[in-house]
């Protein structure tokens, strides 16, 4: 499998990662943040189901599904959008 399908299945079948994703993201831009990562978004994320289920084994989110999130992210919102960087990623050929 590619990444993306790596992280379409992975996405497919933990929908809460990106709803969580989501709502972390706009509540940084609502708080007035114009710039923050993707990547520390899927962090705080997983240190957060760490913390709830005092389990390391329970929850995993790959760090390079971040570039995929953020895309997602910003074809959905698009007026948020520039809340990330985007660096050049395999991402780009999946979302346009």
């Amino acid at each position: 499998m590619n990444p993306y399908q790596k992280w379409h299945k992975y996405h497919t079948e933990n929908p809460q990662v990106y709803k969580e994703f989501c709502n972390r993201a706009k509540w940084a831009f609502k708080k007035g943040v114009r710039k923050y990562s993707a990547r520390t978004i899927i962090e705080t994320i997983r240190w957060s189901y760490l913390i709830k289920t005092n389990s390391a084994d329970t929850f995993k989110i790959s760090n390079s599904y971040s570039p995929f999130y953020a895309r997602l992210f910003a074809k959905e919102f698009p007026q948020l959008k520039e809340i990330f960087n985007y660096s050049k990623s395999e991402a780009d050929n999946y979302f346009k």
